[in-house]
């Protein structure tokens, strides 16, 4: 009896562990993407200020 209840326990404890690996997986691309996201806005943002910087040194020195 105390048996069969430790491999029922067992037996839930690693389904909810399944579960939580699979959560963790989407969790994890998801977030990955953001990173992306985040930096391609970024990089957009570095670049414009980039340019307009430029051009307003370029409009001085000329």
């Amino acid at each position: 009896m105390l048996r069969s209840q430790e491999g029922r326990k067992k037996e839930q404890r690693r389904k909810k562990q399944e579960k939580r690996g699979r959560k963790g997986e989407s969790f994890l691309i998801t977030n990955y993407l953001d990173i992306i996201l985040y930096h391609v806005r970024w990089y957009r943002s570095v670049y414009k200020v980039g340019e307009i910087s430029s051009a307003i040194n370029g409009f001085s020195f000329s």
